[in-house]
């Protein structure tokens, strides 16, 4: 059953989840899409933490915070998740302190579906319509890691990528 449900872990509802991240303490987060929330998973509770349920892309608390289909999940550096906002283009982060903010405001994506955090606070995002994978540094820059743009399956072409890793070694 679809829903936006919270409460014990086994009667939370969700609306076409598309992520899971392991949090710091042991919490699961979740890309609840269909809802447009990030939801936690913590001692057998399920609670939204961040997004109206409103479609947008407004930083701000759990009161006023929105998202617009989250598509991936990445645990950063400092404990923040971070979050493929699909329906904005934007990366998002979510921390207890701020609610929702946008560390690369200035850098559209096209349609961010995939992300990994990286150890130095950069992020690796796979960017499905615009057939790349790309890294957005510490100092709001974007770099092309792969792809040309054009999707295809030639040297250095990609067709709409949807996920990335990080390994830590």
């Amino acid at each position: 059953e679809r829903g936006v449900g919270g409460g014990p872990a086994g009667e939370g509802l969700f609306n076409a989840p598309q992520a899971v991240a392991w949090g710091s303490d042991g919490e699961v987060y979740v890309a609840d899409s269909g809802n447009a929330r990030l939801r936690r998973i913590k001692d057998g509770q399920v609670t939204t933490v961040a997004g109206t349920g409103s479609f947008g892309g407004k930083d701000g608390p759990l009161e006023t915070g929105t998202l617009q289909y989250p598509m991936d999940l990445s645990i950063d550096s400092k404990g923040g998740v971070l979050i493929a906002d699909g329906g904005t283009g934007l990366i998002r982060r979510y921390a207890p302190q701020s609610g929702l903010t946008s560390p690369w405001s200035g850098i559209e994506i096209d349609m961010p579906h995939g992300l990994a955090a990286a150890p130095d606070g950069a992020v690796v995002v796979a960017e499905m319509y615009a057939h790349r994978i790309v890294l957005l540094t510490r100092d709001n820059e974007i770099i092309r890691l792969c792809g040309t743009g054009e999707p295809g399956i030639a040297q250095d072409q990609l067709h709409k990528p949807a996920a990335v890793l990080i390994h830590s070694g």
